[in-house]
């Protein structure tokens, strides 16, 4: 954003979004400047299933056309982190930690508004075992965590059984 450091991005069709942890700025993907989109404190972005989902600390929500934040859930506990998501078959899936367990949770939309559901937990992960990224290929989930790689085939309601960790050390990207 040229003042302050980029915690994360995404892009969303030809618009590039960029998260600082206090505003969103955006712009063109063809392009060389970025600007204001939004004074919500972000700390995570992704575009998925043509939403801006955002987590700050324990909370959970979308970034609606005009950047005004709409809540999706706030995890009970208060040093809950999210740090990932990732479209999926039937929903959005949405990784966090709390430091010391990690849980993915899935997201429906609801078909009469549109509107995200809060979440519910899919996939639970060992102590000290800690998600960093999340991506879904093909009825698949990649998941890099604080050990290395697992996979996941997510059932057809969305629930995921993941397999053996393939101990790789810190993955912090899937993609």
């Amino acid at each position: 954003t040229g003042t302050t450091a980029a915690k994360d991005a995404t892009v969303n069709g030809t618009t590039v979004y960029i998260c600082d942890g206090s505003s969103v700025f955006s712009g063109s993907t063809t392009g060389s400047s970025v600007s204001s989109f939004s004074t919500v404190d972000t700390d995570v972005i992704d575009a998925v299933k043509g939403r801006l989902v955002c987590g700050k600390d324990a909370a959970l929500f979308e970034l609606s056309s005009t950047g005004t934040s709409i809540a999706i859930f706030t995890h009970p506990d208060t040093s809950w982190d999210w740090v990932d998501f990732a479209g999926g078959n039937v929903g959005i899936y949405c990784a966090g930690h709390n430091g010391l367990k990690s849980e993915i949770y899935l997201s429906t939309l609801l078909d009469a508004t549109g509107a995200i559901q809060p979440p519910g937990p899919v996939a639970e992960f060992p102590s000290g075992e800690l998600v960093r990224s999340i991506d879904f290929f093909s009825g698949f989930l990649v998941i890099g965590t604080n050990k290395g790689v697992r996979v996941a085939q997510a059932t057809q309601s969305g629930l995921l059984n993941y397999g053996p960790l393939i101990e790789l050390g810190d993955v912090t990207g899937t993609a």
